[in-house]
């Protein structure tokens, strides 16, 4: 018999709760969501496997996983406005909100589709991400690394490549002369500007 005062094992994947409910109504909050993406290898199971299932998305806006590995977490069409995350190689976040957010290792990581206004990628390790018909307003790039990431159609608009590498990036059907660059800029064998000779 369980003391109610000790957690249980399942405690970290269910985000906290001391007994099992059988209610129906039980949902995926945003505290149940942080506690899962917290869990590790299996928690990302478990989410993904909650996404598979459930029609509905609980808000991680301004939520810090920060430090947390979010290997090929699905955040497709989530609200992450404002989140902090690292280590999301392989993640999905097609269609996903991530206004003002803040993100570092992002390597083959999906932003098709994503709101990406005001988010910060300095410094992020970004290669081959694809940012396909994303918005990329004001986005900041600074310092990072987006060799053979894919651009295609984004929507450019100050957004900041200053000592950016993008050595074999697609910008095609961009409109990057709106981007902010400098001399430390990399662009060899970058796709969607016409070589100077």
């Amino acid at each position: 018999m369980n003391n109610p005062q000790q957690p249980l094992e399942y405690d970290a994947v269910l985000g906290g709760e001391n007994q099992i409910s059988s209610s129906p109504d039980l949902k995926m909050t945003t505290e149940r969501a942080v506690n899962l993406l917290k869990a590790g290898d299996l928690g990302i199971r478990l989410w993904n496997k909650f996404r598979k299932e459930e029609t509905y998305i609980p808000s991680l806006e301004g939520v810090d996983l920060s430090g947390q590995d979010l290997h090929y977490a699905n955040f497709s069409n989530a609200n992450l406005q404002g989140a902090k995350l690292t280590s999301v190689y392989y993640a999905n976040f097609s269609n996903a909100n991530l206004q003002g957010a803040k993100l570092t290792s992002v390597y083959c990581a999906n932003f098709s589709n994503a709101n990406l206004q005001g988010a910060d990628l300095s410094s992020a390790y970004a290669e081959i991400a694809d940012f396909s018909n994303a918005d990329l307003t004001d986005t900041k790039f600074d310092g990072g690394n987006l060799s053979r990431a894919k651009l295609k159609n984004a929507i450019i608009a100050n957004t900041s490549f200053l000592g950016t590498n993008l050595e074999g990036a697609d910008v095609t059907g961009t409109k990057i002369f709106l981007a902010n660059v400098n001399k430390e800029t990399l662009t060899d064998e970058i796709s969607g500007i016409d070589k100077l000779y």
